[in-house]
């Protein structure tokens, strides 16, 4: 029950992000349709697209974070 909890309360994260347009800060298009996705995949009942949706979720925040603070070059 504590699981199903978990991944309701990260689709709509996802869900919640995808409308705003904006996660850690404004999202692409690409993020946008990737997000969409993943609050889909965590709402379909199976531990693979529990697993996909976590896994996209995380690449999301990464390319957020370091768009926000992008490393120093050189």
């Amino acid at each position: 029950v504590v699981g199903v909890g978990i991944m309701v309360a990260l689709s709509l994260i996802c869900l919640e992000a995808a409308l705003a347009n904006y996660f850690l800060r404004k999202t692409t298009t690409t993020e946008t349709i990737c997000l969409y996705v993943a609050a889909l995949l965590f709402l379909w009942p199976n531990l693979m697209t529990y697993i996909v949706g976590t896994a996209l979720l995380a690449v999301i925040v990464m390319m957020q974070r370091d768009w926000k603070n992008p490393r120093p070059t050189g």
